[in-house]
C-alpha cells in the first residue's frame, strides 16, 4: 500500500484547500491519510467539526488524531503533539508528507526529517510580514531550520514567494496562484434575492455588505462594523458568514454602536455562494492574509470588493479596479469606500465585470495543473 500524509493543525485546512489534491493523489493510486486536531473547538462547533470528519470519511481518507494546538504558546501541548506525530510516522510507511499549517508544519517537518519520504510544505501566509507584530518573528528561525529538510515549499502569494526565494533553503520552491477556486460555480449561482433577504429579515431595498471568514481578531470584522455605523446611510446592513471566538465581542460592539438591527452573524454556511449573490459588496479587512479564498469567490460571483492592503490580498485586489483598498485600521477609509460604492451603481457594475474576469487568474484549473506536476516530480524521485 502506498501512503501519503496530509498534516494540518485543524481539519479545515485540508477540507477547504486540499480536497482536489487528495483526489488527484488517489487517482494516482495512493492511500491518503490526514492527521490533525479534529476536536479543536476554538473556532468551530461540534457539528462543523463532525462535518469535516464526514467529508474526509466519505472520500476514503484515513484519519489520525494529533492534538496540535492552534497557537504555539503551551510547550506541553507542543511536546505532546510532536510525540504523537513521531509515533504516527513510525507506525505507517509514508512516501510523502504534505504540511498545511504553521504549528503542524514545524513539528511535522522536525519529526519527519529522519524518515525516508518526501516532505512538502504549503505556506498559507508567513506569520511574519512587513507591518505585522514583531512577536510573530519568533516563527522565522523555526521555519528557516525546517526549510533545510523540506523538499518543496509551495507559496500562494507573491510577497511570500519573494521572501521564500531569498531566505528559505528547501530543495525546490514553487509558486501557485492560491489554492484554486471553481469560478464557474460562483458565477453561475442563481437566487431569488428578494426571497433570500426576506428570510434573513433584510429589507429588499437595503444595501448589503458581506464578509465571509472566521470570527477572530485577525479577520478584523469590527473595522467594517465601525465603518458602517459611521455612515450617513442607515439602510446599510452587515452580514458575516463564519464562526469563532469573536462572536460575542462583535455582538457587544454592534450593541454599543446601535447596529444590532442591521448586523447579522449567520454562522458558517454551506450555501455561501448564495450569500455572495444576495449581497451588494464584499469586505475583507484582514490584518494578515495568505491570499484570501473568500474574496476571490466574491469576485467570481461578481461583487465589488473592499479589502485591506495586506500580504496576499495585493495579488488580486487593485484600488479603483476591483473596488477599494484601505489599511486595516482605517475606519474612515472603509466608510468612504462603502459609501462610494453605495452611491454609484455604474461604478459597482464596472468593478463587478472586472472582478469576474480577474478571478479567472485564480481558477482551480491553473492550480491543479501546477500541483499535479509538483506531486509527480516529488514521487518520481522517491
Amino acid at each position: 500500500m502506498k501512503n501519503i500524509l496530509f498534516l494540518a493543525t485543524v481539519p479545515s485546512m485540508v477540507v477547504a484547500f486540499n480536497m482536489r489534491n487528495i483526489k488527484m493523489l488517489q487517482d494516482m493510486g495512493y492511500t491518503i491519510h490526514v492527521a490533525c486536531n479534529y476536536f479543536e473547538k476554538s473556532a468551530w462547533t461540534d457539528e462543523k467539526l463532525k462535518e469535516y470528519r464526514d467529508v474526509l470519511e466519505e472520500n476514503n481518507v484515513v484519519m489520525h488524531q494529533i492534538d496540535f494546538p492552534r497557537k504555539p504558546y503551551n510547550p506541553f501541548k507542543l511536546i505532546k503533539s510532536y510525540i504523537q506525530t513521531r509515533k504516527l510516522l513510525k507506525e505507517v510507511d509514508f512516501e510523502m508528507m504534505h504540511n498545511q499549517s504553521c504549528v503542524s508544519g514545524i513539528l511535522g517537518r522536525i519529526a519527519g526529517r529522519k524518515h525516508d519520504m518526501k516532505i512538502l510544505h504549503t505556506e498559507h501566509g508567513f506569520y511574519y510580514f512587513k507591518g505585522g507584530p514583531l512577536f510573530n518573528w519568533i516563527f522565522f528561525p523555526f521555519d528557516l531550520l525546517c526549510s533545510y529538510f523540506t523538499d518543496t515549499i509551495i507559496t500562494i502569494n507573491k510577497d511570500d514567494t519573494k521572501f521564500c526565494e531569498k531566505y528559505m533553503k528547501s530543495k525546490k520552491k514553487v509558486y501557485i496562484p492560491g489554492v484554486g477556486i471553481d469560478t464557474d460555480y460562483y458565477f453561475n449561482t442563481e437566487i431569488n434575492k428578494s426571497i433570500m433577504r426576506e428570510e434573513l429579515g433584510i429589507p429588499k431595498d437595503a444595501f448589503v455588505v458581506l464578509s465571509v471568514g472566521e470570527l477572530n481578531e485577525n479577520k478584523n470584522h469590527s473595522a467594517i462594523l465601525k465603518a458602517i455605523s459611521k455612515s450617513k446611510y442607515k439602510n446599510i446592513y452587515y452580514v458575516i458568514c463564519g464562526e469563532g471566538v469573536e462572536r460575542e465581542n462583535l455582538y457587544n460592539l454592534a450593541s454599543k454602536l446601535n447596529m444590532t438591527d442591521r448586523f447579522l452573524l449567520v454562522g458558517q454556511k454551506q450555501n455561501v455562494n448564495e450569500f455572495y449573490k444576495m449581497a451588494d459588496v464584499f469586505t475583507f479587512p484582514s490584518k494578515r492574509e495568505g491570499l484570501g479564498l473568500a474574496a476571490l469567490e466574491a469576485m467570481a460571483s461578481g461583487l465589488p470588493i473592499i479589502t485591506s492592503d495586506r500580504n496576499g490580498i495585493n495579488d488580486y485586489a487593485e484600488n479603483n479596479k476591483t473596488g477599494f483598498m484601505c489599511p486595516p485600521d482605517d475606519i474612515d477609509g472603509f466608510c468612504k469606500a462603502i459609501e462610494t460604492i453605495y452611491e454609484d451603481k455604474e461604478l459597482r457594475d464596472r468593478f463587478s465585470l472586472y472582478n469576474i474576469e480577474k478571478s479567472k487568474d485564480f481558477s482551480h484549473h491553473k492550480t491543479d495543473n501546477i500541483m499535479k506536476k509538483v506531486y509527480k516530480e516529488a514521487i518520481s524521485n522517491i
